[in-house]
C-alpha cells in the first residue's frame, strides 16, 4: 500500500468499498432470511436472544481490533467452497422452506 492511496475511517478505501458491496450483497441475499428469523425472536420467547448475537458479535471484534488490524490480508481461493456451500444452504432452505437452513 503507497501513501498516496486514500482512506476512510483509517482504512484503505478499496478495501473499506470491496466490504461493503459484499455487505450489502448479503444484505440483499438474506433480505427475506433476516426478516423472518426477526419475526421468529420477536414471537418465540425460545429464540428472543437471536438479537444479541449480532450485538455480541460486533463487541468481540470491537474487543480483538487492535490485533485485528495488524493481521495481514492475504486473498486465497479457500473461501470460495465455503461461498458456494453458503449460497446452497440458501436455495435448499428456500425450496425446502426451513428457515433454520436457510
Amino acid at each position: 500500500m503507497n501513501n498516496t492511496e486514500s482512506k476512510i475511517l483509517g482504512i484503505n478505501a478499496s478495501w473499506f468499498i470491496s466490504i461493503a458491496i459484499l455487505v450489502l450483497m448479503l444484505a440483499g441475499l438474506y433480505y427475506d432470511v433476516i426478516i423472518k428469523m426477526a419475526a421468529q425472536w420477536i414471537d418465540d420467547p425460545n429464540n428472543s436472544h437471536g438479537f444479541l448475537v449480532p450485538l455480541i458479535s460486533l463487541y468481540l471484534l470491537w474487543e480483538k481490533r487492535k490485533e485485528l488490524k495488524g493481521v495481514d490480508i492475504v486473498p486465497s481461493n479457500f473461501g470460495l467452497p465455503v461461498l458456494v456451500l453458503g449460497i446452497l444452504l440458501l436455495v435448499v432452505g428456500s425450496i425446502a422452506a426451513e428457515l433454520f437452513t436457510m
